[in-house]
This record gives structure tokens, C-alpha cells and sequence, in this order.
């Protein structure tokens, strides 16, 4: 399942577990899920982690060992599915977000094309100068009738 790569953060895990975002990090501590620490401080975790600890969806059960832990074949199917259901949200996610910055590139890339034309048009007059008044016109300051 983790073959593009995609990781969570500990937001997106926790809504995965269906669990807080403190629960999370005390089970990344406690060694209960792995997941890396960026330079930057933020948590990336495998969605498989996830899983590994309970069905996504509804979230660890009391009592009951996740399906992955089973031993059956219902239970690994079950997993299987509950992790291609997450990757295929999170591949989602990943085009809505990648649409819309997209769409604001275009929009920027718009607004730039603007004031280039604009400044090109304002350098342009600079460069011709002042157009020449006939002598007419700048004796009475009004244009010949």
C-alpha cells in the first residue's frame, strides 16, 4: 500500500484511528505505531500503521485484536480493502489539493501577465518621450480648430 509513499500527519492519522491527536503522539512515543520526526518537528506516519492497530474506520476495538492480527481471511481482506480505501482518500486529497494550487498559480500567472503588459505599455511611453505640440498649440494651450 505504501508504494507512492504517502504519509500522514499526526492530524490526518488521528482522524484516521478516529483517535485525538495526543492519543496519537503518546502511541508514537510509547513505540505502540512508528512514524519519522522531520527536522521541522512534524510527524509522518505510514497509513499501514494505522491499520495495523485497527480498523480505520471504526477504530481499535476493546478487547479485540485488529483484523490484520486475526489470523483469518476475512480479517486480512478486510484490511487489505481498509488500506486501499485509505490510499485511494488520501490519492484524492492529494488531487483536490494539487487542483486548487493549480488554479492559484493560473490566477497568479494571470495577475503577473497583467502588470507586465501594463509596466511594458508605461516603459514604452517613457521611451517615446512627450509628443511635440504644434506651436499653435502651445501658445493658446488648445489644439488647432
Amino acid at each position: 500500500m505504501a508504494d507512492s509513499g504517502e504519509k500522514l500527519s499526526l492530524g490526518q492519522a488521528a482522524k484516521l484511528a478516529g483517535r485525538s491527536k495526543p492519543t496519537i503522539s503518546a502511541w508514537l512515543k510509547s513505540g505502540r505505531i512508528s512514524g519519522t520526526k522531520r527536522p521541522d518537528g512534524i510527524y509522518e506516519i505510514d497509513p499501514a500503521e494505522i491499520l495495523r492497530i485497527g480498523d480505520a474506520r471504526t477504530g481499535p476495538q476493546k478487547g479485540r485484536k485488529p483484523a490484520a492480527q486475526r489470523g483469518d481471511a476475512a480479517g486480512t481482506r478486510a484490511s487489505r480493502e481498509s488500506a486501499a480505501d485509505v490510499e485511494i482518500r488520501l490519492l484524492r486529497e492529494q488531487v483536490d489539493d494539487l487542483t486548487r494550487r493549480e488554479a492559484l498559480a493560473r490566477g497568479e500567472a494571470a495577475d503577473a501577465l497583467a502588470r507586465e503588459r501594463a509596466l511594458a505599455d508605461r516603459i514604452s511611453g517613457l521611451l517615446e518621450g512627450p509628443k511635440k505640440q504644434s506651436l499653435w498649440t502651445r501658445i493658446l494651450g488648445r489644439d488647432e480648430i
